[in-house]
């Protein structure tokens, strides 16, 4: 595992202004569009975590051959791992991180694919859900 910082904005509406990204269709064609959404999930997540007092930790997973997943929910008693995608529709190549998990990490656990899209679904024991329904 290699252990680096990312840095995250709690507000993307601060985040876009600094980027000069002033509307939505800037936004949209924003090179980096699937990073800003990857913000906002984390905010949306770290935000969950303040407000209901739960005893969570965040994490970012990276080992050395470069398998990652972009957040891992650390409850005390169990990790949750989390992709995050911009897309509004979904792949199934979307899931591959969560097949590595299960072989390598842990078979047990269930996985999050936070997505641009609307529907949410369960799909190869994890489940898809919409950005909306954060």
């Amino acid at each position: 595992m290699i252990k680096s910082p990312k840095i995250f904005f709690y507000d993307t509406g601060v985040l876009c202004s600094l980027l000069n990204i002033s509307s939505t269709k800037e936004l949209i064609n924003y090179f980096g569009i699937g990073s800003i959404f990857e913000n906002f999930v984390v905010s949306e997540f770290k935000k969950e975590i303040n407000e209901t007092g739960k005893s969570a930790q965040l994490y970012f997973y990276r080992d050395n051959h470069g398998h990652e997943m972009d957040l891992v929910v650390d409850t005390g008693g169990r990790l949750i791992p989390v992709e995050i995608k911009s897309s509004t529709t979904y792949s199934p190549s979307f899931f591959d991180g969560f097949t590595y998990w299960k072989k390598h990490l842990d078979p047990q656990s269930h996985g999050f694919l936070v997505y641009g899209g609307q529907q949410t679904q369960v799909i190869q024991d994890n489940s898809l859900v919409s950005w909306n329904e954060l």
